[in-house]
């Protein structure tokens, strides 16, 4: 607790804490600098019409494929057993670019278009692929072409997405906030949908010829006939031809024209296109966080929805002859895409120059543009025309003075009329309501008599006294900021006080602590 030494002594603690005091509740900004967000953070009015999204997606995907009839491109197809594709380990990410027009009078509902680029990428796999189908081979002779897979069949796809959507846009700021809500729900169109797949598999082409007078036709029961002619894994098993392997039995039959061989292996790449024109639904919520008058950062989430469709492919065929191969994504016959994740961009406004409140101070450049203002105060409003903005005016209809805050101030000591004790006397900031903006003699009287000392008026209006006064009052002496520690810079001071205490001894000396 710091205590004075004297009377004069507490005039110089008591300045101290005005200047302290002073700093704290005066004007941050008299001319209006650092408040341009007051006004537009709270009114979508403020903000032009056109605006310009740049925004950036990444997060989940999910396809459920559906293949073509395998039953049917598959001529007089017997025994089949096709599962359905599975994906897995989808992600997604994209850009877009949309131009949005608010209307109505308060700019919260709007319309979007653009264009979006989305790079996607997962597994395919089909588990099982198995069926008898009528084929012919390179001797023309029909048989019955028996295929298999012996491992899951798996694509790692890439697919390249354009779309071009029209959305409703919704945007709403909160009271007393920079932060708003923004939200964009609506279709869009994919005008592109390309595919690169990297595939890996393996199969066994195995043959049954019908015998009937001959090799050739296609027996369409679910078995063998007993006469028929097998080129099969299990038939070759049975009946083993002598110093071959099952290998080099199937490569000779492949040699003399027959479509047949075993583990054969399929690892091949290519780019497939999606031959429908897609649709889809898109709802994006983010959180918007004002940055500048035409400068929004976005923050949120999207889930995307969209079909996609092929046509042309019904004699689409995995494979049919040996080596040969089709990706599963050529046969799609629908896949719906589902999309989910993390939506961040920005938003830019544009257009128009306007002026709300009609003070001839563009909005853009008006630091509160829903208030009729002076142009002088960059658009902000100055009713007692004081120089002090009304909105840091704490007298905004009394003609006042910066030091207290835009409120009169007769004495000029920095305390408003209405606060000061003393108002025609210069004086100092005190926390008592009955002193505050008194001079520091007065303050140190009252002091005393409350302490219930007797104050010799003589002593404390003599010159000594009043020189003494006029030392501290034109040389205060300073604290150290949080201390009671006196800064080094007024020890000076603090000499000339006691080398005038040791010349006037009769000086009544008061201890008073606050």
């Amino acid at each position: 607790m710091k205590k004075s030494l004297l009377y004069i002594t507490l005039f110089a603690a008591y300045s101290s804490n005005a200047q302290d005091t002073t700093q704290s509740i005066a004007p941050t900004d008299a001319a209006g600098t650092g408040i341009q967000f007051k006004a537009l953070k709270n009114n979508d009015q403020v903000l032009p019409r056109w605006a310009l999204d740049v925004t950036y997606k990444y997060g989940a995907l999910e396809n459920d494929i559906e293949m073509i009839n395998l039953n049917q491109s598959y001529t007089e197809s017997l025994n089949n057993s096709f599962s359905k594709p599975v994906f897995s380990k989808g992600s997604s990410h994209g850009a877009s670019l949309q131009l949005g027009y608010f209307f109505g009078k308060n700019r919260r509902w709007g319309l979007g278009t653009g264009v979006s680029l989305f790079m996607q990428k997962g597994n395919v796999t089909v588990n099982e692929f198995k069926t008898h189908y009528r084929s012919t081979d390179e001797n023309n002779t029909v048989f019955r072409q028996i295929l298999s897979n012996k491992i899951p069949i798996t694509e790692e796809v890439r697919s390249t997405n354009i779309n071009i959507p029209l959305v409703i846009k919704y945007k709403h700021q909160f009271k007393d906030s920079k932060l708003g809500l923004t939200v964009d729900v609506g279709g869009f169109v994919g005008i592109s949908s390309q595919n690169k797949f990297k595939a890996n598999g393996q199969f066994d082409y195995e043959a049954a010829y019908k015998y009937d007078g001959g090799i050739g036709g296609y027996d369409n029961k679910p078995g063998f006939d007993s006469t028929s002619h097998l080129i099969t894994r299990e038939f070759y098993n049975q009946h083993p031809a002598e110093g071959q392997t099952t290998d080099q039995f199937f490569q000779r039959k492949f040699d003399e024209g027959y479509n047949v061989a075993l583990n054969r292996n399929v690892q091949k790449e290519g780019t497939t296109s999606y031959t429908k024109m897609s649709y889809g639904f898109i709802f994006q919520p983010s959180i918007s966080y004002y940055l500048g008058y035409n400068t929004t950062f976005l923050l949120g989430g999207y889930y995307m929805y969209q079909m996609l469709e092929n046509e042309g492919n019904e004699n689409y065929r995995l494979t049919d002859k040996v080596g040969a191969y089709n990706s599963i994504t050529e046969g799609t016959k629908r896949n719906v895409a589902t999309s989910w994740g993390l939506n961040v961009g920005f938003r830019f406004f544009f257009g128009e120059k306007r002026d709300v409140d009609g003070d001839g101070v563009a909005d853009k450049n008006d630091n509160c543009p829903l208030e009729f203002g002076d142009l002088a105060f960059m658009g902000c409003p100055d009713f007692d025309k004081d120089g002090i903005l009304d909105r840091d005016d704490e007298c905004r209809f009394e003609y006042g003075s910066e030091t207290a805050n835009g409120c009169p101030d007769r004495d000029g000591d920095g305390i408003a009329d209405s606060k000061d004790a003393c108002p025609d006397e210069p004086g100092i900031r005190v926390d008592d309501a009955a002193l505050n903006g008194c001079s520091p003699l007065k303050i140190a009287r009252e002091m005393a008599k409350r302490a219930g000392v007797t104050v010799n008026e003589k002593t404390t209006t003599n010159e000594t006294v009043e020189t003494y006064y006029d030392v501290l009052q034109s040389n205060l002496i300073h604290f150290d900021f949080g201390k009671s520690e006196i800064h080094p810079s007024s020890l000076t001071v603090l000499d000339d006080a006691a080398t005038l205490l040791a010349k006037n001894r009769k000086i009544m000396i008061i201890e008073w602590s606050y």
